[in-house]
């Protein structure tokens, strides 16, 4: 999945495509795919531009809720501070390791 994902993210991007919705949701399945193989720091990176193209705010909510999921996970050995932040890192982790659930 990774590679069709990369090569129409860079097609739309060398075309300088004018399809902002549909550039968007590339990034974001493909930072999705990212995350669930372990490249967090990639899946960031990809969360971010479609955050940066999704102009009409359509998955500003789910894009800012996914960035942060990632983010917990990237944080591995850090404790979170805030109670709902511990919650969601426990999720997280069980998540992530289908052994634990």
């Amino acid at each position: 999945l990774l590679n069709p994902f990369r090569a129409a993210a860079a097609a739309l991007q060398n075309i300088d495509s004018l399809l902002h919705p549909l550039r968007c949701c590339v990034h974001f399945e493909l930072a999705k795919v990212l995350a669930d193989d372990g490249q967090l720091k990639a899946a960031q990176e990809h969360a971010e531009k479609a955050l940066l193209l999704d102009y009409a705010g359509e998955y500003t909510e789910q894009l800012n809720h996914f960035q942060s999921r990632v983010a917990l996970r990237a944080q591995l050995f850090d404790t979170p501070q805030n109670t709902l932040d511990k919650a969601a890192k426990i999720i997280e982790q069980v998540r992530s390791n289908p052994g634990l659930g």
